[in-house]
């Protein structure tokens, strides 16, 4: 089964007895934050989840089938490292 962000956010409301719309600008609020940490090149750790770093990949260049070289640039793409407790939990 999949979960989406309106899920999780319609799931919150009825358990802290919220309108969504509320819920729903917290968890937005706390995206962006998250977004913009990792933006800022560092790291972002959440108890007893994980974290989450942003990883510089270097850029290369390859030759395809044809023989043309194609240069791909440096990327920054996000890391995630799972907690023990987060790994105990889904074992069980």
């Amino acid at each position: 089964m999949k979960y989406y962000n309106k899920d999780v956010v319609a799931k919150i409301a009825s358990e802290l007895n919220c309108d969504i719309q509320t819920v729903k600008k917290i968890t937005d609020s706390y995206i962006n934050e998250v977004t913009n940490v990792l933006c800022s090149g560092d790291t972002f750790y959440v108890k007893n989840l994980g974290r989450l770093t942003p990883n510089r990949r270097k850029g290369f260049v390859y030759t395809n089938r044809k023989g043309e070289q194609i240069s791909i640039p440096d990327t920054t793409c996000v890391y995630f490292k799972s907690s023990r407790k987060l790994k105990e939990a889904i074992n069980q």
